[in-house]
C-alpha cells in the first residue's frame, strides 16, 4: 500500500557526516511530499526502500524529479523532502 500527502514545507533534521542532527528550516523550498510505502499483509512501514517522485503539473508538463530519504517522525516513518515548485496550484 502506498499513501502520499504534498503539504506546506516543513522544517527538518538533517543527519551530518559525523551522525548527529542538524534542524533547517525551509529556505526557497515551498512544498513538502510524504511518501509512505506499508506491506500489503500486515500495514507495517517498510523501511530501506529507494524512493522516488516525480511532480507535474495540470499540463502534465514535468516540474522536478526528486529522491526521498526515509524521515523519522513522531507518528509517521515516510520517505519524503521540502521541494520548490512554482507557486500553488494541483
Amino acid at each position: 500500500m502506498i499513501g502520499y500527502a504534498i503539504e506546506e514545507a516543513e522544517g527538518l533534521y538533517h543527519r551530518q557526516n559525523d551522525g548527529t542532527l542538524e534542524w533547517r528550516n525551509p529556505q526557497s523550498e515551498n512544498a513538502h511530499i510524504e511518501v509512505v510505502v506499508a506491506d500489503g499483509a500486515d500495514g507495517r512501514f517498510i523501511p530501506g526502500l529507494l524512493v522516488h517522485a516525480t511532480l507535474r503539473d495540470a499540463q502534465s508538463q514535468e516540474i522536478g524529479s526528486y529522491e526521498l530519504p526515509f524521515l523519522w517522525h513522531s507518528w509517521l516513518y515516510h520517505y519524503g523532502r521540502n521541494v520548490e515548485v512554482p507557486g500553488a496550484g494541483t
